[in-house]
């Protein structure tokens, strides 16, 4: 899953956010939070987060980029989980200020199908998969995903799947001019490790997180170019993502910055 690192969206191809009518008000706020993305010369703001259980007991990460992201254009990326925390969509809307374009995607699992919506330009187009189970979804060429939800929701599926195996994914792909496609993510080469629970500072606390390695050359830990490609991450009891940062490069990467916690957060 090489794209989660270095997406790209191309311009056709962007967003939605996935709205059930009637249970806004019935949700309830579980917690809500901000990453800072590490850069040369100090931080910056990477995103704002708020997380909601809906009224019938499903999670929905709404995420807002920082200042640091780069992002041109107003973008709301949408998180989903079921009852069990685990993946079941992912949509986002971008609405370009200068352009006046509203783009649009949707995609949201049920059971064994996988089925996304794109809008551009008031026109429309649909396209399905049948997955196993849990799955990540992608946009081909995307930069503006939001890495720390993506790793959340990447660590969910592993620890479901007992820290063994590959994790699913499906790429978002155009076709032609307002025409997706679904393909499975079939590269081999992403690994993912655990290994083991670290005492670290979190918030300026100290807390037992567990560490993964993320990458595309495990166990090495650079390319032919001498940079890293592998990614630490460092997950709170909760499931989300405390730090993650390229490995042998401390100051990389995100680091969650502020946290309140209003109820239980996961299960």
């Amino acid at each position: 899953m090489r794209r989660t690192t270095g997406l790209t969206l191309a311009p056709a191809l962007l967003s939605i956010i996935f709205v059930i009518p009637g249970l806004a008000a019935e949700r309830t706020l579980v917690a809500e939070g901000s990453y800072a993305g590490h850069r040369s010369g100090g931080t910056e703001p990477h995103d704002s987060w708020k997380l909601w259980r809906e009224a019938d007991g499903t999670y929905m990460a709404e995420v807002l980029p920082g200042s640091g992201a780069r992002i041109t254009g107003q973008l709301v990326q949408t998180f989903k989980f079921d009852r069990q925390f685990l993946p079941s969509g992912y949509s986002l809307s971008l609405a370009r200020v200068k352009e006046g374009d509203k783009i649009s995607l949707s995609c949201r699992r049920d059971g064994g199908k996988l089925s996304c919506d794109t809008e551009f330009k008031g026109k429309t187009s649909s396209t399905s998969a049948n997955v196993k189970g849990p799955c990540l979804v992608m946009v081909d060429d995307f930069t503006g995903l939001d890495i720390p939800w993506f790793f959340a929701a990447s660590l969910r599926i592993f620890d479901a799947n007992n820290r063994h195996g590959k994790v699913d994914g499906y790429v978002l792909k155009e076709k032609s001019l307002g025409q997706v496609s679904l393909e499975a993510d079939d590269s081999d080469a992403d690994q993912m490790v655990f290994r083991g629970e670290e005492r670290v500072e979190v918030l300026g606390k100290p807390q037992t997180v567990r560490r993964f390695e993320f990458g595309t050359s495990l166990p090495a830990q650079t390319n032919e170019a001498g940079e890293s490609e592998v990614w630490v991450v460092r997950v709170l009891a909760n499931g989300l993502v405390a730090s993650m940062s390229m490995k042998g490069l401390p100051g990389s990467g995100f680091e969650l910055a502020e946290y309140k916690e209003y109820t239980k957060s996961v299960p």
